[in-house]
């Protein structure tokens, strides 16, 4: 072998060397990236997924406080009836401040309501989001949603402000709302490998153009 022939054999060698080197770092990288990428995704969509059943449990709690007070059951009903076509709502129940069950429906299948827990947050005053596994191992928010009467904000709290203000808020019962994480999953799938798939053909193209421009800058093209 010539020494004109060892340069050039020394050269492609390097040119291998430099090609892998910067595979390896593009794959990092783009591992990297896509798994920070997917974690968040991931960790948003379940966030609005307990946003929204929150949103949903507060809406139903405004509603119902007149029919939790009367415990009229047309009203407790039209509540109900309210969520039923969210598609992510599992099961419904309306309790009063004793945490006796009202009304309540399951939307559904294979869900059954647990017991309401209020214990978390005190004195009952404020949300509580759990989280559960039905029977058929499909995960789910459980949100108990206290239902308050507030003196301030009715009509008679703004004709008079001295004497509302001397009574307190007081909680008068509670929606509780399971959100089937169902879909939520389904979309965390399909998130995860559209993200993979572009990720694989941008590191496919990526991979191509560097052995290109390596091995061009090496050799010579």
């Amino acid at each position: 072998m010539t020494g004109v022939e060892m340069s050039i054999f020394r050269l492609r060698r390097l040119g291998t060397k430099l090609n892998a080197l910067t595979i390896v770092l593009v794959l990092m990288s783009a591992a990297g990236s896509t798994g920070f990428v997917i974690a968040r995704g991931v960790q948003l969509q379940y966030d609005q997924l307990a946003s929204h059943g929150q949103a949903l449990a507060a809406l139903a709690g405004h509603n119902s406080e007149y029919a939790i007070y009367s415990e009229d059951e047309q009203a407790l009903s039209q509540v109900i009836d309210s969520l039923r076509d969210e598609r992510d709502v599992a099961y419904v129940a309306l309790l009063d401040a004793n945490h006796r069950t009202l009304a309540e429906r399951t939307i559904l299948p294979a869900f059954d309501r647990p017991p309401t827990n209020t214990s978390l947050n005190g004195e009952g005053a404020a949300p509580v989001v759990l989280e559960g596994r039905n029977a058929a191992d499909v995960s789910y928010f459980d949100i108990v949603w206290p239902v308050v009467n507030d003196p301030a904000a009715s009509v008679i709290g703004g004709l008079f402000p001295d004497e509302t203000r001397k009574q307190q808020v007081r909680v008068v019962g509670y929606v509780q709302i399971g959100l089937s994480h169902e879909r939520l999953h389904q979309n965390v799938h399909d998130f995860i490998i559209s993200s993979v798939t572009v990720t694989a053909f941008i590191l496919a193209v990526g991979v191509i153009l560097s052995w290109s421009l390596t091995g061009c800058a090496v050799v010579g093209c």
